[in-house]
């Protein structure tokens, strides 16, 4: 039974229809090492979706969803002190953090104008926030380059919707004019791009074979690709030293995947599933700089869910 957002339904090919109400969006962010033993929950359940670590590994941004809220806020997390405070304090939604390679900054969506623009604001909280990329489409930040040069977001038109066939991947620079480009003109949906550690190459999602899978691009030219993934992945990281990558399958494991970054063209090994994941949608994860320890957003299915059959269902769609 698929699951989108916060609904679970199938739909058989004789016109019956089954759902599942009340499911939770309660999850617990959990520290896990390589082998999938737990090593300890951080902070309190709670309805959150992206989360991101810091370089420094010291802090995480979480995004914290409240419907009452207009969509919730960021809130950062003091690992070693198990402080958490807000860090974002509009009155709509605001997601998808992206802190700069030197730790100082967070990049992240508002949704305050209507449409989803990129805003910047200082890790510390001082000072006002400054608005990078605007327009009458949904923006969200994926990545800042190591250099801090550039700024890696997906642009999907009009939809708010989480895979939706408009994502494109685009890099904002943060010198110069500061005009955004593309980073490819494909027709597929393409997301969750990061940067390389030594600015050479992005790693992305793409639907392009028909089903999600990962590749790498050299950046900022994008001329060729190589795929990844070998069935179905989502939601790239980098080790720090750009000699690993991981990523979430189709089925929710977690995977490792040796790769060469150093030689002009990319290399991969083949990918090995480190641990089975309890991911909700969409997957939520954040791998420490040595690729030892990972901190996962698990959803909490502590609801007790109601099923309703609905016989004929199509009948409705003629009315």
């Amino acid at each position: 039974m698929p699951s989108i957002g916060r609904v679970s339904f199938s739909a058989s090919p004789t016109g019956v229809l089954i759902y599942r109400t009340t499911v939770s969006t309660r999850s617990q962010i959990t520290m896990y090492d390589r082998s999938g033993k737990q090593i300890q929950p951080i902070g309190d359940a709670g309805d959150y979706r992206g989360i991101r670590l810091s370089p420094d590994e010291a802090r995480l941004a979480v995004h914290r969803h409240d419907d009452a809220a207009g969509g919730g806020n960021l809130w950062l997390t003091d690992l070693q002190r198990g402080i958490t405070s807000r860090f974002t304090l509009g009155k709509s939604h605001e997601a998808g953090p992206v802190w700069s390679n030197d730790g100082n900054r967070v990049a992240y969506e508002s949704l305050r104008d209507g449409s989803s623009n990129i805003y910047q604001k200082l890790s510390s909280g001082a000072g006002e926030e400054e608005s990078l990329v605007t327009s009458p489409n949904h923006e969200t930040p994926s990545d800042w380059s190591h250099d801090g040069r550039y700024l890696l977001y997906v642009a999907r038109g009009s939809s708010m919707v989480l895979f939706s066939a408009q994502d494109r991947i685009w890099v904002f620079p943060l010198f110069g004019d500061r005009k955004p480009f593309p980073f490819t003109k494909s027709d597929f949906s393409e997301q969750g791009s990061r940067c390389s550690p030594n600015g050479r190459w992005v790693v992305y999602s793409s639907d392009e074979s028909g089903k999600r899978e990962i590749y790498v691009r050299p950046f900022p030219s994008a001329e060729s690709k190589w795929q990844v993934s070998n069935n179905g992945g989502t939601d790239p990281q980098w080790r720090s030293d750009g000699r690993e990558l991981f990523y979430i399958s189709a089925d929710r494991k977690l995977m490792a995947v040796q790769v060469k970054t150093d030689a002009a063209a990319f290399e991969s090994g083949v990918p090995e599933a480190l641990f089975a994941t309890r991911n909700g949608s969409p997957p939520s994860y954040a791998a420490t700089t040595n690729g030892q320890r990972f901190i996962i957003n698990e959803r909490i299915d502590d609801s007790v869910p109601s099923i309703t059959v609905v016989l004929n269902w199509t009948a409705g769609l003629k009315q």
